[in-house]
């Protein structure tokens, strides 16, 4: 992350001094939820271009941002990230009734949570659901029977089809190739 002193930032207008940071995409929906909990205003800019342009020394102005994201509109995304996955259970929503619990179109959904999450919705919430799979797994909470049937698969085979594609390992070789401490805290010494 990368920060410019503020006093440098001064709008002509005289207002406030506001302060740039440049985050890494995968640090971005860390930083919008804490932004979010915090109540900080902030403006995403989707151009590197304008982005650099803050942090060259000749630019005493900050460039309008190429789109902003209405606040309101990530508050209700970040909700809806929490509902989902909340618990592995949780039911991913189709595009048309989270569209229209924004207020938004399909495509003017499916296109600021991609900006915002940097990942299609069904590809974002899948992948967030093999992960809380992963963990229940490794943890050995549960079975790779028990993980499928939570996520709604009909068949085991689907979801260790699924969950290969992504780790590139089963998971049930999963449970013994990687044993946790959680593992041997579990099991009785001889």
């Amino acid at each position: 992350m990368s920060a410019l002193p503020s006093e440098e930032l001064t709008n002509n207008d005289g207002e406030s001094p506001t302060l740039e940071i440049r985050i890494l995409k995968k640090d971005a929906e860390t930083v919008f939820h804490l932004l979010l909990q915090r109540e900080i205003s902030f403006s995403c800019f989707q151009d590197k271009k304008d982005a650099d342009n803050i942090f060259s020394s000749s630019q005493k102005s900050l460039p309008t941002p190429v789109k902003k994201v209405n606040l309101s509109i990530i508050e209700q995304l970040s909700s809806l990230h929490k509902e989902v996955t909340s618990h592995i259970t949780n039911k991913i929503p189709s595009v048309q009734e989270a569209s229209e619990r924004l207020g938004l179109s399909p495509s003017k959904f499916k296109t600021i949570f991609k900006k915002i999450y940097q990942e299609p919705y069904y590809q974002y919430f899948k992948t967030q659901k093999l992960k809380q799979a992963k963990v229940l797994i490794e943890n050995e909470e549960y079975s790779v029977k028990e993980v499928s049937e939570l996520l709604g698969y009909s068949e085991p085979i689907k979801f260790i089809m699924v969950f290969k594609k992504r780790y590139k390992i089963t998971p049930g070789k999963l449970k013994t190739k990687y044993p946790t401490e959680f593992h041997a805290a579990k099991k009785p010494q001889i």
